[in-house]
């Protein structure tokens, strides 16, 4: 699956949480880190899931290089107050407007990014990955996901009524974020666990590195339908320094858990996203991070198709 690496927090003082809290967590975590080596953690770590729900890229092949330092960053200033809908809305408009020709088979998708994971300490980095457009992910212990064709073959049939996106979006990806088992499990959740399950899922989609467009903007306002939703009442930048709007959703059945998506105030395109403390959280080093803090961001700088493995745009 598409990935994208997960925030992980460490609490000293606290229990071991149960096993069924942390049988969606484990998978989340093993899906979003499998294309690096992990470093062994407590037991006592746990993942929020509302993470899983952004990124997960899983790739082929991956490259990492060091970061290099912001530039001098201007003063930010405030964007036009806007609610999520109008917010979304106007996302999906400016999603309308692009133009992405379908990869052939033999193409591969290739992706910049910049990240950093504050709760393990690590300086910002950037990623860059390739993978096989039609090419199928291996997830140890967890099997196969769904490859990018898979994915732009979904949005690109998905239906105009955003309930109907809903239900078929939860139906295709699971409360983890893999694959579902191709039935709508809202009749036997709560209602906040399926306005949960469809956040994960949609922001997981919107944030796949090479979306069908018009698929993309039927995502985005289906998203709007979503209840819970909030935008920061101040700009914010990404993991990149570059000014962005924070749209997201707390989920209660996580500990440290707001996953918020970064769009460009001036155009609306996806710019990035963050996980941020709803709570004080102590953190691995033994420091502890306040409520409002970034945990996790990662920024989007580059996406193309290329013809080969490793060739760059």
């Amino acid at each position: 699956m598409d990935e994208l690496t997960l925030v992980r927090e460490l609490r000293t003082e606290a229990p071991d949480p149960t096993p069924a809290k942390l049988a969606a967590g484990r998978r989340a975590l093993t899906a979003v880190t499998a294309r690096r080596p992990r470093r062994a953690v407590d037991r006592r770590i746990t993942v929020p899931a509302v993470v899983a729900a952004v990124t997960a890229v899983a790739v082929a092949v991956s490259l990492l290089v060091s970061g290099t330092p912001r530039t001098a960053e201007a003063p930010l200033r405030a964007a036009p107050r806007l609610t999520p809908a109008e917010l979304l809305h106007r996302a999906a408009a400016a999603a309308e407007r692009q133009t992405v020709a379908e990869p052939r088979a033999d193409q591969w998708i290739y992706t910049l990014r910049t990240e950093r994971n504050r709760t393990l300490g690590t300086a910002t980095a950037r990623d860059e990955q390739w993978r096989a457009y039609p090419g199928t992910d291996e997830i140890p212990g967890l099997g196969d996901s769904y490859s990018a064709r898979d994915r732009w073959a979904f949005d690109a049939t998905l239906p105009d009524d955003p309930r109907a996106v809903l239900s078929r979006v939860r139906a295709f990806l699971g409360p983890d974020n893999m694959p579902g088992t191709g039935d709508d499990p809202a009749a036997g959740q709560t209602p906040e666990e399926t306005d949960v399950h469809s956040y994960r899922a949609v922001t997981y989609l919107i944030c796949s590195r090479l979306p069908d467009p018009a698929g993309q903007a039927k995502l985005l306002r289906a998203l709007a339908a979503v209840p819970g939703l909030t935008v920061t009442d101040r700009p914010v930048r990404d993991a990149a320094g570059r000014p962005a709007v924070a749209l997201g959703r707390d989920d209660p059945g996580t500990e440290g858990g707001r996953l918020e998506m970064l769009l460009d105030p001036g155009t609306y395109r996806l710019l990035g996203v963050r996980t941020v403390a709803t709570e004080p959280l102590r953190i691995r080093d033994g420091r502890t991070l306040g409520t409002g803090a970034v945990l996790m961001e990662t920024a989007f700088l580059r996406t193309a198709v290329v013809d080969a493995d490793h060739e760059r745009p």
